[in-house]
């Protein structure tokens, strides 16, 4: 509570982010490059959370705050962000912070072609052999919201993107 986050990009997955840090007490600042005009009703809906909108071509100029959520499709070497990291932000991710709460197993499948088969035939596999499971990652959808609900018994079974994986500090277990 009372920390200041700055989210790169309002993607799928960054929405149930804002929502998750605003239940936490974070100060948000939603960063985006599309204009309000482009972005339809979602800058109405953000600043009745509370949430501070920043759009357009210089959206990343003087970012600020305790940590950065970098959308999976914004490069974490942009020099904006190597300034708002300089100044002290934490670059993280919502898998990153997802991965960080998860109490279940996690089992996480990358690579180039197949992914989607895969991590959906490990889901179901399990699920048929009696295991609680939650599909996730970019399959599904995100999981930060459920983090509560997700036991230490059940396993998530992710589909994880390159992107994802650049700054993520802590492993699968699987």
């Amino acid at each position: 509570a009372g920390k200041k986050a700055e989210v790169l990009g309002i993607g799928v997955s960054n929405l149930p982010l804002v929502d998750f840090l605003l239940q936490c007490g974070v100060l948000v600042t939603v960063r985006d490059r599309k204009s309000e005009e482009q972005l339809g009703n979602l800058p109405k809906e953000l600043k009745a959370k509370g949430v501070s909108l920043i759009t357009g071509e210089q959206y990343l100029n003087d970012l600020e705050g305790d940590y950065i959520f970098r959308s999976p499709g914004i490069r974490p070497d942009l020099p904006e962000i190597l300034m708002g990291v300089a100044k002290g932000a934490l670059l993280t991710s919502e898998m990153e912070l997802f991965f960080a709460l998860c109490k279940a197993k996690t089992l996480a499948v990358t690579g180039s072609d197949g992914k989607t088969t895969t991590t959906t035939l490990i889901y179901k596999i399990l699920t048929e052999s009696g295991f609680k499971c939650h599909l996730g990652g970019n399959i599904g959808h995100p999981l930060l919201c459920e983090t509560d609900s997700i036991d230490k018994n059940d396993i998530v079974v992710l589909e994880l993107s390159s992107f994802q994986l650049h700054t993520m500090k802590k492993s699968a277990d699987v």
